[in-house]
């Protein structure tokens, strides 16, 4: 699981959400 800033939140990238999904 990678840690982001609460800030990266507002720039969510799809990568992001893919990731999300997996660690889910």
């Amino acid at each position: 699981m990678m840690t982001v800033p609460m800030d990266n939140a507002s720039a969510i990238t799809p990568a992001d959400l893919a990731q999300r999904l997996y660690d889910k």
